[in-house]
């Protein structure tokens, strides 16, 4: 059921139970709010009434001395106490009540109980009872999992995770005394009672704040203030400030003059002190507490009442409870204020139509009638006089536009008028053929500028407020003309009804067509009647209007047509929200800019373009009837709205109207792992052994939770977006966040789409140690630490290696040349000496004896110089070069050495492998390729060296496996594989020989 259903069930009890008031049952009321008007007669309603809720139902429920009652529709139910039925109510005295989405939970003079509302069945938990010591419950806060009991015994608080069979206690603080009531401020459980103010922290214990041995009585939270109140004394703790503010009768004499007893606010943000000898009402937004007034409240006029209970949260309604005279309901203001002839028999208007009104500069109301002009005595009053009604008695009023000079322009079925007070005129606007004047009904007035554009039967004329002459017109016959010899144009259409100014662009709306006007230039820019832009006859139109930027509503006999500046895309509205529409009979822009239409059968409808929501406003929320004159919506600069129909006319105050369209909906993030409420101006933060995040909504317990959902948005650290739509009374879950800040947004939607409610929250899920950035910062230097000093130490362990094959070499070298090599030197010239000695026919095997010796020889010094290469390879064409010195070539054969690219840097130790490789791989061709040409290919990228070495040679058969049999290649492959560089062989008989590697360049770093 939603809140203006349970408003309406409301209104019909209160009809149903005015047949049985007296006089005596009327309570009187000043100043605060209108007449109250009690319960009485039914059920001991007459009786003390301690608290009031609207459950899950949607019904209101009331706790009293001798029960519990339900009220709806008139009718009310009552549960007695009954100590032979252990379903009954357990105790009569019924002081605190709450409400969540299944249960009504009870707290009586006894314990704690809960009603299941669809069956009028009560749940008792003696155990539970016992533990609480049977001590008479003060107040109830249902908040999350958790049940907030306040008895003259102190405070629990119950856990409700399983439901009442293992209902149980998880906290008491038993040194807060006789705990009156509970209020949630700042996102924590604040409790009032006998020994001061106690807060509930996190881990469900309580704290003192503040009042050390003062009595608290009642404790509520208003505009992000808490209130307190003692017996004598009114405190305020505002959330900019950490100081209370206190106020007495001294400081507020219009305070009651007996002991404060309760607080509530209403929905205009104003705090209600109830007392034991009446009640007051504070409007705090303005902050003029001496402006707090006083209302005494009694059946007997000569009685104060003892106020026990109020609360403001049944919307348009105050409830109050008494201690011992029943309960009352009174209606807050009103937005809307009828003036409907013949209802008011001193009223001065008489029992004729009103066809059109406007409010004047001084607040008065001018209403058009079809028997002439009528004006309030004094702003408000509801009182008329006629005006000027010798020359406008017998004429219908079509149009007033009161002007800032005092003056009043009048659009009646016999022309325009002008003029103030009693002293009007007609303006002859238009003229014949014979130059005689044309009276015409003017319906639309409306001043552009420095310009009055008036609307007729017979089109549109410009005045000039400067110069008080005609400056243009547009004409619907040809034969007419306007005064002055000025500028005219002919429109295609009857009659104009409409008129409507955008930003410089002027509108206007006949019964046949609907144009856009330069009136600069007398120029028609833009028709609807026109073949090439209409797409479908519009049929009758009664008005245009534009809602924004090249956006038109052109009101029709059957809704709207939507068009553009141009009148092309045109869409017809027929319907609003599922209600269909008849004629759109009138349409206007109050001064807040909001457009307001009047539809025939169908009230009123306000269009809200930013949101493209519709508001809609009949007759159960105060117009005078749900028919609107066609011409019957004005507007003034004060934000009032007048709205006329056949029978009477309904004066809007659209401050307290749109007041009144702001969603009653109070809305509190909590946290279900941490049981507390969420401040959303506060850092939140998740824990590292707490990965989830459950978000209940806790609504205002008077408000239905079917009525709402809520549209989510979860913003993850990754940037990945959860976007959803769920009912308001569901438990939203989390699971398994990464770290990071997140933010939460939210919509709480009503289902009517009439209004939202936004609520934000930036939460933070802290890492565990080893998932801080702190710590993968560290981790990672180290691991590239311990990879540096790896690749170091095995450098190290190379150039070391290195080192000692490269003496080792060297030693082998420096010994061959010492002992071999200088032996074969001294069998040389030991030879040539025998050789002088022989005779000529040994000669040719002497000299085949000492090549050998040479060749040994020269094969020895290769292989010596081959042991003693360089530790430190210099440049790598420099290393090639040296070859050419280092390596016996044969005579016809010669070494090429070629480099291309942009050099980079080759690391040493490579440069040992690549030159030990080159140096094999020339040593190998030199000696058996009998090549004439070796060439060394140096070539450079941007990623790696390519070294090639070819000849030109005999070849040979690569896959005959010489590896095993030549120790030149298997030398080289060697190399390559302790340098880790690919070494590829080709090689073809009788085209020579390739040898290639490729050095990657991440191997130089």
């Amino acid at each position: 059921m939603s809140l203006s259903r349970a408003f309406n069930a409301l209104i019909v009890m209160l009809i149903g139970w005015t047949t049985q008031l007296h006089a005596s049952d009327v309570i009187a009321s000043s100043t605060c709010v209108p007449a109250w008007q009690q319960f009485s007669g039914s059920d001991k309603l007459s009786s003390s009434i301690y608290s009031s809720i609207r459950a899950n139902d949607g019904l209101i429920y009331l706790g009293g001395r001798d029960g519990l009652y339900r009220v709806a529709g008139g009718h009310t139910h009552s549960w007695f106490p009954n100590s032979t039925n252990p379903s009954a109510l357990p105790s009569g005295r019924v002081k605190a009540l709450s409400a969540d989405n299944e249960y009504l939970w009870v707290g009586s003079n006894t314990g704690l109980s809960r009603l299941n509302t669809s069956n009028g069945v009560f749940e008792r938990n003696d155990a539970i009872n016992r533990e609480m010591g049977f001590s008479p419950v003060n107040s109830l806060l249902r908040l999350g999992q958790h049940l907030y009991v306040a008895t003259a015994d102190g405070g629990f608080v119950l856990a409700l995770n399983d439901g009442m069979p293992t209902l149980k206690i998880v906290s008491r603080f038993a040194q807060a005394e006789n705990v009156s009531e509970f209020a949630l401020y700042n996102g924590y459980v604040h409790a009032a009672s006998e020994n001061g103010l106690w807060r509930i922290s996190e881990d469900l214990n309580a704290h003192k704040v503040g009042f050390e041995d003062t009595e608290l009585v009642a404790l509520h939270v208003l505009d992000n203030a808490l209130w307190a109140a003692s017996k004598t004394t009114l405190y305020q703790k505002p959330s900019y400030n950490r100081d209370w503010q206190t106020y007495t009768r001294l400081d507020i004499p219009s305070l009651p003059e007996s002991d404060l007893t309760s607080l509530s606010s209403d929905k205009y943000k104003r705090l209600w002190i109830g007392s034991t000898k009446g009640l007051s009402r504070w409007n705090v937004k303005e902050r003029q507490p001496i402006r707090c007034r006083r209302s005494t409240i009694s059946s007997d006029r000569d009685k104060d009442i003892s106020v026990g209970h109020i609360s403001g949260h049944l919307g348009d309604y105050m409830f109050l409870g008494t201690n011992g005279n029943g309960a009352a309901f009174a209606p807050l203001t009103k937005a809307v204020r009828r003036v409907v002839p013949g209802e008011n028999l001193n009223s001065g208007l008489p029992s004729h139509p009103i066809w059109s009104h406007a409010l004047g500069t001084d607040g008065k109301l001018y209403a058009g009638t079809s028997s002439g002009l009528y004006r309030e005595t004094r702003a408000g009053s509801g009182l008329f006089n006629s005006v000027a009604q010798e020359l406008l008695g017998s004429l219908r009023i079509y149009s007033v536009l009161p002007m800032s000079d005092n003056s009043v322009w009048i659009g009646t079925s016999g022309g325009l008028f002008v003029g103030q007070n009693e002293g009007f005129s007609r303006v002859n606007m238009l003229f014949d053929n014979h130059n005689q004047p044309v009276h015409s009904s003017v319906f639309a007035i409306k001043q552009f500028g420095s310009r009055v554009l008036i609307a007729s039967s017979h089109g549109l004329v410009v005045f000039d407020l400067a110069s008080h002459e005609i400056s243009s017109a547009f004409v619907t016959k040809s034969h007419l003309s306007p005064k002055l010899s000025v500028p005219t144009t002919l429109l295609s259409t009857a009659r104009l009804w409409s008129i409507d100014v955008f930003n410089d662009r002027v509108f206007v709306a006949g019964n046949q067509g609907a144009f856009e006007l330069d009136i600069e230039n007398t120029v028609v820019k833009g028709s609807s009647v026109s073949t090439e832009h209409t797409e479908q006859p519009l049929g009758y139109i009664y008005n245009i209007t534009v809602v924004e930027e090249d956006r038109v509503f052109i009101g029709t006999e059957s809704g709207f047509v939507e068009t553009d500046f141009m009148f092309r895309n045109q869409k017809r509205i027929t319907d609003i929200n599922g209600k269909k529409l008849l004629a759109v009979m009138s349409a206007g822009r109050d001064s807040n800019g909001a457009i307001w239409f009047g539809v025939a059968g169908n009230g009123l409808f306000q269009y809200k373009s930013q949101e493209n929501a519709w508001f809609h406003l009949t007759q159960s929320k105060g117009l005078v009837t749900n028919g609107v004159s066609q011409l019957g919506l004005s507007f003034s600069q004060d934000s009032k709205m007048a709205v006329s129909n056949g029978t009477g006319a309904s004066i809007i105050d659209l401050t307290l109207l749109n007041r009144d369209q702001q969603t009653p909906l109070t809305v509190t993030l909590f946290d279900s792992e941490k049981n507390v409420a969420i401040d959303q101006n506060e850092p939140f933060e998740i824990r590292p052994d707490a990965r989830n995040l459950k978000l209940s909504f806790l609504v205002d317990e008077l408000i239905e939770a079917g009525l709402y959902s809520v549209d989510y948005q979860l913003n993850s650290p990754t940037g990945n977006v959860t976007n959803a739509t769920i009912p308001i009374n569901e438990e939203l879950t989390f699971v398994d966040l990464a770290p990071g800040i997140y933010r939460f947004s939210a919509l709480v939607r009503e289902t009517t789409g009439a209004s939202a409610l936004p609520l934000s929250l930036n939460f933070d899920v802290i890492p565990h140690w080893w998932e801080t950035t702190v710590f993968k910062t560290l981790l990672a230097m180290t691991l590239l630490l311990i990879v540096v000093y790896y690749f170091y130490l095995k450098t190290k362990h190379v150039e070391q290696r290195m080192t000692i094959i490269v003496d080792e070499r060297k030693r082998i070298a420096r010994e061959l040349h010492d002992t071999s090599l200088q032996d074969l030197f001294g069998l040389k010239m030991l030879g040539r000496i025998l050789f002088e000695d022989l005779p000529p026919a040994s000669e040719k095997q002497a000299r085949h004896c000492g090549e050998l010796i040479n060749h040994a020889i020269a094969s020895l010094r290769n292989s010596v110089n081959s042991l003693d290469t360089l530790s430190d390879v210099p440049e790598l064409r420099l290393a090639f070069e040296s070859l050419q010195k280092t390596i016996h070539l044969p005579d016809n054969c010669m070494l090429l050495i070629n480099e291309s690219g942009k050099k980079w840097t080759v690391k040493k130790q490579t440069r040992f492998f690549i030159y030990r490789i080159v140096r094999e791989a020339v040593n190998n061709a030199a000696k058996h390729s009998a090549s004439k040409v070796i060439k060394i290919d140096a070539a450079y990228t941007l990623t790696a060296l390519h070294i090639s070495v070819c000849d030109n040679g005999k070849g040979f058969n690569v896959n005959d496996n010489v590896t095993e049999k030549t120790y030149g290649l298997s030398a080289m492959q060697h190399l390559a594989e302790h340098a880790k560089l690919p070494l590829c062989v080709e090689s073809v008989k009788g085209k020579g020989t390739l040898i290639k590697i490729t050095v990657p360049r991440w191997l130089s770093f």
